[in-house]
């Protein structure tokens, strides 16, 4: 690994972990979108719904993923994702039908919805839709 790039882990109990060397890793914080770049100061946050991209060179790998943690120690970056998808493996139709699902239970809710899981699904749909179709935030 050069000295301008990041090792990068993610982990997710539904799957394998990923190794990845990255010269920078996007990722969705729960106090907004966060970049971590080499040399960047230790840090430990909390992950929301959202897309994760890691960058290196022209190429992006774009993942979903849905809650958990990272850690930045040393030029190593650690994803312990609660749910971690890898962005061809996503169906676009299905996210769109989903969000559509949800964006119905928010506007009109029935006496039985629970509005915090239609947002949360709905949250879920956006980070896979962002992650297939590669858009940036």
């Amino acid at each position: 690994m050069a000295e301008s790039e990041l090792s990068i882990e993610l982990v997710s109990p539904t799957r394998l972990p990923i190794e990845l060397t990255a010269e920078k890793v996007v990722l969705p914080g729960t106090d907004g979108v966060i970049t971590i770049l080499p040399g960047h100061t230790p840090y430990l946050t909390t992950l929301m719904s959202g897309a994760l991209i890691v960058h290196l060179g022209e190429e992006a790998s774009f993942f979903a993923v849905h809650g958990g943690f990272v850690e930045v120690l040393n030029d190593r970056v650690v994803v312990l994702a609660d749910l971690l998808e890898v962005a061809e493996d996503i169906d676009l139709d299905r996210a769109e039908a989903s969000k559509g699902r949800a964006e119905g239970r928010i506007e009109r809710p029935e006496p039985d919805t629970v509005v915090q899981r239609a947002e949360a699904s709905l949250g879920r749909s956006l980070a896979r839709m962002r992650a297939q179709s590669s858009e940036y935030y």
